[in-house]
């Protein structure tokens, strides 16, 4: 698939909160709804099946806590959880993914069923589909089925399925995070290293430095972003030493020279934002980016700037975002057809379109979204 790709229709069943939901979705989405309504389980769906695909199904589950932490309760087995994505390019090009998870008790899961179909811009179609251990469908000669394996990891050695497999492998995720735990991380990375200097180099500091080594203007871009979110700061430094990059936020007073703060040191906000920024604006990847909260963090009169970076992106990429914030959304250029209400009742989590009315009134401009939100006008109630 080529130019510009999005999911288009996302339907989950029996995962976490979500017995059944089926959502169309925008170039950017935004997910409103109250603490404990769902949100998190929907987009961690989406992560689920990218981390089975980068890792593996068993992988994917025990880091949730394992089958009874993902399955939606009450639970009777056999039971199983489906995943439906309807996917298309910029360019044309269309695919319809379904995954079936079957778990026949506490102790086993497989891949009940998995099905793919890609149409081309010269009318081709490229298809599989895996039942009963076994795969049909258009090529040639396809890789051995594995029944705790997602199919398209090995499908991803065909041409023809590789840009699917990069897609969904590479969706990106932020939530909020503490500088500390970015240090922690890189001092992980280092010991690992030290083990085996084999161990590729992990953390926001290599990847900083590989931007501003192939994509300067980007990496400008998001310091462009930065500087308005969190004044003094003027640039990021990333400085080579022992095979480590170490990342360092510099600040420009009028009245001074500049001042180095190394990552453990600087602002929450500012690191945090600069997280964000990075999985948007880097063109190594057309997959979505997650975003869980990005107020978290901010002070509430930067949030528009982190709104306006969404609105920008998603013209490289899909941007997915689950908030509490009306200042992320008090804003005219925050369609009414980019917003979600999710709310949860005893069957589970909904996710629903706004209204007609809700609609109306905001494209008339008569409210933003932010202000609806204030008022309560966004909340779903079962």
């Amino acid at each position: 698939m080529t130019g510009r790709i999005q999911i288009d229709r996302f339907a989950v069943e029996n995962f976490r909160a979500i017995q059944q939901c089926d959502v169309e979705l925008s170039p950017v989405t935004f997910f409103i709804g109250p603490n404990a309504s769902g949100k998190t389980s929907y987009v961690d769906a989406l992560m689920f099946v990218q981390q089975a695909l980068r890792e593996s199904l068993e992988q994917a589950i025990d880091s949730r806590g394992g089958k009874f932490s993902i399955l939606h309760h009450t639970i009777v087995f056999p039971a199983r959880s489906r995943f439906t994505l309807n996917i298309s390019s910029s360019t044309g090009e269309t695919c319809r993914y379904s995954l079936t998870l079957r778990f026949d008790d506490a102790h086993s899961f497989a891949v009940d069923r998995e099905e793919c179909c890609i149409k081309t811009l010269n009318g081709e179609q490229h298809h599989y589909l895996v039942a009963n251990a076994t795969v049909t469908g258009s090529a040639a000669i396809f890789p051995s089925v594995s029944a705790d394996r997602i199919f398209l990891s090995n499908a991803s050695g065909l041409p023809e399925f590789r840009p699917l497999y990069d897609f969904l492998a590479h969706t990106a995720f932020c939530e909020p995070v503490a500088p500390w735990i970015h240090q922690l991380n890189h001092a992980q990375n280092w010991r690992l290293r030290k083990m085996d200097p084999t161990q590729e180099e992990a953390g926001l500091g290599p990847r900083f430095r590989q931007l501003g080594s192939n994509q300067p203007e980007q990496l400008e871009i998001i310091q462009q972003y930065l500087r308005m979110i969190a004044p003094p700061f003027e640039r990021i430094e990333v400085v080579q030493s022992e095979g480590l990059s170490f990342l360092f936020f510099v600040e420009q007073f009028p009245s001074g020279d500049p001042v180095r703060f190394y990552l453990s040191q600087a602002a929450a906000g500012l690191v945090n934002a600069a997280d964000i920024l990075l999985e948007l604006f880097d063109l190594s990847s057309a997959s979505p980016v997650v975003i869980e909260e990005p107020e978290a963090l901010l002070h509430p009169g930067a949030i528009h700037v982190m709104r306006d970076a969404f609105l920008e992106a998603s013209k490289i990429r899909q941007v997915l975002v689950t908030t509490h914030s009306p200042d992320l959304l008090d804003d005219d250029s925050v369609p009414a057809d980019w917003i979600r209400t999710v709310y949860r009742d005893e069957t589970g989590t909904h996710i629903q379109v706004l209204d007609d009315g809700t609609k109306s009134v905001i494209r008339d401009h008569l409210y933003t979204p932010g202000q609806l939100l204030r008022q309560g006008g966004l909340i779903t109630t079962p």
